[in-house]
């Protein structure tokens, strides 16, 4: 069964949202993993003398961060989605066509699909800052406990 450019145009969008949310769920869970992860090594290090030393100081300091930045990739996670409500009261105030209303829909579908590129963009860095701030905060963990 053949498909119109429309309606693979719809789908197309469907599937470009469900991508983009995926991507913005995944940094969140890999931001997520990465500061537990360096917790865990920062709580060992702690544990591991019987005086906190500078290196666990900075191990902790850095986890600070690393909660942070954390922080950070979950607010900015701000996905849009199409306001269709906004265009169908739109529509009832005027006197559209189907075919213009439909194409006022894809229209806000496409538009949410661009204004979410730039929202994935600004994850996508915050994730990848607070990854390294977590593989910091765990190699300092690391050698606090072995120099301690």
């Amino acid at each position: 069964m053949a498909t119109t450019p429309e309606e693979w145009l719809e789908a197309q969008a469907d599937r470009v949202l469900t991508r983009q949310r995926a991507q913005a769920d995944n940094a969140k869970l890999i931001a997520t993993f990465a500061a537990a992860i360096a917790g865990g090594l920062v709580a060992s290090a702690l544990q591991a003398g019987s005086q906190p030393s500078r290196g666990d100081w900075l191990a902790s300091w850095a986890l600070g961060l690393t909660f942070v930045l954390t922080l950070g990739v979950m607010v900015l996670d701000r996905m849009e989605e199409p306001d269709h409500r906004q265009v169908l009261e739109r529509a009832a105030l005027a006197t559209w066509t189907d075919d213009h209303r439909l194409f006022e829909l894809r229209c806000t579908a496409i538009a949410a699909c661009n204004l979410n590129e730039r929202t994935l963009r600004l994850i996508k860095m915050a994730m990848w800052s607070q990854l390294t701030a977590a593989v910091f905060t765990g190699v300092l963990a690391t050698l606090s406990m072995l120099l301690s």
